[in-house]
């Protein structure tokens, strides 16, 4: 259990990329290899159901079939689908979504009426998350876990 209500997004213990992708310079594959590369002492878990590895990683194919829990998961699918793997990933205990789609409110009625419904099933108690377009955050990871 999280210390704070927000370390699932600022502090995670272990990170699913949904949507990550074998491809590189995608949003789906810089992440899986910048968490790689810039220390994440986490297990990192890419969530790709046409790939074996990415980044020589272990991809698995649904959030479902993850071997554990993962404290935060990294949504970069597109917004069509959102709303179904963020409910894939409350079901499955995770407590920190960070989505990184677009499609949402910037396309007009019908992206703010998606991202309504995401805002709302989000609001799940025991869920922090953050949604943008364009989003950043650096933490740097502790030297010891």
């Amino acid at each position: 259990m999280p210390d704070h209500r927000l370390d699932p997004i600022l502090r995670p213990r272990s990170i699913a990329v949904v949507g990550a992708s074998r491809t590189p310079h995608t949003i789906g594959h810089e992440i899986v290899a910048s968490l790689a590369r810039c220390g994440f002492t986490g297990p990192i878990y890419p969530v790709n159901p046409k790939a074996r590895s990415i980044c020589s990683i272990p991809a698995f194919p649904t959030v479902a079939e993850l071997p554990e829990q993962v404290d935060q998961a990294i949504i970069v699918t597109p917004a069509a689908v959102v709303l179904d793997v963020a409910r894939d990933c409350i079901e499955r205990g995770v407590q920190g979504l960070v989505v990184i789609s677009a499609g949402f409110r910037e396309i007009g009625a019908d992206g703010e009426a998606r991202e309504r419904e995401l805002t709302a099933w989000c609001g799940t108690p025991g869920c922090a998350w953050s949604a943008r377009t364009a989003w950043a955050c650096s933490t740097p990871p502790p030297r010891s876990r």
